[in-house]
């Protein structure tokens, strides 16, 4: 089976009548949903494979959005993407253009990991435990700019109803029937599948992340910026505790 070699991606010229197979060995892109910290999570990695300082620039809630990372993330959200295939034609162009010697850690929002798995050699994917899947979509409200501008005050009755009963609240019902495999974790995909927890990221010691990150890219352990993941703990647990202060949670 001939092999020809493109950028950080082989093509592999399959018997006649059969697909073409793409396999993409050094982008391993982070799939996550809204919330779970996947734009961190991509700078995380990006500090620690650059090993240099980078301009940490967090929302005061905890968004990582404006944080420099590795560019290529798909521009769709599941719900503008339902079967994944976008993002994933978007990702095999964007590996194309990325060097052979290097890995990129790129976020995006991959409905079907499946899917994605058939393209890519390695993936890192973000989940929350069903009984924390409520608390991640609240974060996700305040955190993204699109909605947080919206909510400062959410001790105010009316404010808070707003905020309970918005058009999101509705879809999250529905996005967590349609797309599983994205929610929650896939063991059966391991090892070529790093499984994240929230716990993970939020909760466990942070040498629990740390160590699961090093043992999947093989990035040195004190390359990790241990001040900067926990300054993003910090103001994502402010943002948890104004969401409990409103009694949402």
């Amino acid at each position: 089976m001939p092999v020809f070699e493109t950028g950080s991606w082989e093509f592999e010229s399959l018997r006649a009548g059969q697909i073409n197979n793409i396999v993409i060995y050094n982008v391993i892109p982070i799939n996550y949903t809204g919330g779970t910290g996947g734009q961190f999570l991509s700078s995380f990695l990006y500090a620690a494979r650059e090993n240099r300082p980078i301009d940490w620039m967090f929302s005061e809630n905890g968004n990582a959005h404006d944080i420099v990372k590795d560019d290529g993330s798909p521009n769709l959200a599941p719900g503008k993407d339902p079967t994944g295939k976008l993002n994933v034609d978007h990702l095999i162009e964007f590996a194309k253009t990325v060097p052979k010697d290097i890995i990129v850690y790129p976020h995006g929002h991959y409905a079907d990991p499946d899917l994605l798995m058939q393209y890519v050699d390695k993936q890192i994917k973000i989940y929350a435990d069903a009984d924390q899947s409520e608390e991640v979509f609240w974060i996700f409200m305040l955190k993204h700019p699109n909605t947080t501008i919206n909510f400062q005050n959410l001790t105010d009755p009316v404010e808070r109803e707003k905020y309970k009963k918005h058009p999101m609240v509705s879809w999250r019902k529905y996005a967590l029937k349609k797309f599983t495999r994205l929610y929650n974790s896939c063991p059966d995909l391991e090892p070529r599948m790093l499984n994240v927890s929230w716990n993970d990221m939020l909760y466990h010691d942070a040498e629990v992340l740390i160590s699961k990150l090093h043992d999947f890219t093989q990035i040195p352990k004190e390359n990790f910026n241990r001040e900067k993941f926990a300054e993003w703990r910090m103001l994502t647990h402010k943002t948890v505790d104004r969401l409990k202060e409103a009694g949402i949670i």
